[in-house]
């Protein structure tokens, strides 16, 4: 009988080290993902006509700087839920069509295509907040992690 217990208590800790270890990879998951989000929450105009666009994409730099932690999110998507990851994809598309409607090594080309998808990218950026939040909430859930398909 005990042998019995002793197999069954060994299996129940497997498991709760395995879950430790998904929750681990969820959790840098989302942490990237976290500073994609709040890399976008800075806005700016400039004075000509004083319509907003996100800071990251001032400048070139600030862009590619960006467009890496946006791609290192990306990479990571294995680990976010199917809502999260979605989504992130969304984002993701978003912006990579808004690079071919311009030049983005030109400030006036990147700033008016950062413009026309100003609304669209705050939205995106909003439903993620909203993700995380909810995602987080049920980060130790990880067998409903698995069951919904991520």
């Amino acid at each position: 009988m005990s042998y019995f217990v002793s197999v069954f208590l060994k299996d129940k800790e497997y498991q709760k080290e395995y879950f430790k270890k998904v929750i681990e990879k969820r959790l840098a998951a989302y942490q990237l993902l976290e500073t994609v989000v709040n890399e976008l929450q800075y806005s700016t105009a400039n004075s000509a006509d004083k319509r907003l666009y996100h800071v990251v994409f001032h400048t070139k730099e600030q862009y590619d700087v960006f467009h890496s932690l946006l791609f290192n999110a990306v990479k990571s998507n294995l680990w976010l839920s199917h809502n999260a990851s979605s989504q992130l994809s969304t984002l993701n598309q978003q912006i990579y069509n808004a690079t071919l409607t311009s030049d983005f090594s030109v400030a006036d080309e990147r700033h008016q295509a950062a413009k026309a998808n100003f609304e669209i990218i705050t939205k995106m950026r909003d439903r993620l907040r909203h993700l995380i939040r909810h995602d987080m909430y049920h980060m130790h859930d990880v067998e409903r992690f698995f069951k919904n398909g991520n």
